[in-house]
């Protein structure tokens, strides 16, 4: 019950606030799910017009109407419980779910052993099973929802990782990436192709292999195909090999990492960022390149929420880029890397957990 409260008071305030009005908050609704059947919630998800809420149970699935704070469906979910190796993913439509298998279950009276699977939440029942050669523990699908991809490995946790890409309707296994210790990678907004870099790999005695923070060359896949479109250059002119931190922009149309040298320091790195508005790999192109002032961050850049700015960790200070065209706007003394910007981008909202705290 109380994560139906929360979300509904966050949404209350999305919906019920507009820019540039200070109004306190004001809860908007609180609904009971447990029910008679004495459920709990173990997956939700917005929906994109932001008025349906679809919350899943143990042994119900839920839709709630934001606008009216009230139940609008319920149905029955028909799931064995176990101990499963992830928590559930719904899709971006609400339609179906992806449900985890028990490969790293501690329960060892448990013998039965369950690969993912996909679930229709509108029948409550399972539509799919992923069967792959490795337990598949992370998973998700493209912004339209044409493309799911699974991996081995829970990101971001980062031994050699095997990316795999099914159809996000049917459920046919498409392809994979051909490379094993994939450090980083990223679907596009139609999940026709996938951005990804390599990592090398070092063993420790406790924790077995741990993947470099570091990688090579951005790699374009196309996943419908299996095949390798293009290698994006790390080289800028300054002899800089490595990337570290790639990120795509929310609108999907530029891709930034940090270049640097084998032994790089920050004074010889860059910050690139590449244009990917074109559908065709071959008309990519750098946009621009930024020097550290003084350094960047392992943690790499945030967006807002609309892809406007971008910011990073500099030392003691939060630097704030113009997206689009690379041009420092704002450097502000640091106090935590923001979590939401609201009001067109005059509050920077941050999340401490216990409390939030905005900042104008």
């Amino acid at each position: 019950m109380k994560l139906v409260s929360s979300v509904l008071l966050t949404l209350s305030l999305s919906i019920a606030v507009p820019a540039q009005t200070k109004e306190m908050l004001r809860l908007k609704s609180e609904l009971e799910f447990a029910g008679p059947e004495k459920d709990s919630i173990v997956a939700h998800k917005l929906l994109d017009d932001g008025r349906k809420l679809v919350l899943v149970g143990k042994k119900t699935i839920k839709v709630v109407d934001i606008t009216t704070g009230t139940f609008v469906a319920t149905r029955p979910l028909n799931i064995p419980e176990y101990v499963e190796d992830s928590p559930r993913v719904i899709s971006p439509d609400g339609r179906r779910m992806l449900v985890f298998g028990n490969s790293l279950t501690p329960d060892k009276k448990d013998k039965s052993k369950r690969p993912a699977s996909v679930w229709d939440l509108e029948t409550g029942k399972q539509v799919a099973v992923l069967q792959r050669d490795e337990p598949i523990r992370f998973g998700e699908w493209s912004k339209n929802g044409k493309t799911l991809v699974t991996t081995n490995i829970k990101r971001p946790i980062a031994p050699p990782t095997n990316v795999s890409f099914w159809d996000g309707e049917t459920f046919e296994y498409r392809s994979s990436l051909p490379a094993e210790n994939v450090g980083w990678f990223r679907l596009s907004d139609d999940g026709s192709q996938a951005y990804f870099s390599t990592a090398a790999t070092r063993n420790l005695l406790v924790l077995g292999k741990l993947m470099s923070p570091v990688g090579g060359p951005i790699n374009i896949w196309n996943t419908h195909k299996g095949k390798l479109e293009r290698t994006i250059t790390v080289d800028t002119g300054d002899a800089l090999s490595k990337t570290r931190t790639p990120a795509i922009t929310p609108d999907g149309r530029l891709l930034l990492y940090v270049a640097e040298a084998d032994k790089s320091n920050d004074r010889e790195s860059r910050l690139v960022a590449w244009e990917l508005s074109s559908n065709s790999a071959d008309q990519l192109k750098a946009k621009y390149a930024i020097k550290p002032s003084p350094k960047f961050s392992d943690s790499g850049v945030f967006f807002s929420h609309d892809g406007k700015y971008f910011y990073f960790d500099a030392g003691k200070t939060l630097q704030i880029y113009n997206t689009s065209s690379g041009e420092k706007r704002y450097e502000l003394t640091k106090d935590d890397v923001p979590s939401h910007w609201l009001d067109d981008h005059r509050i920077t909202l941050y999340d401490y957990r216990d409390k939030m705290v905005a900042a104008e």
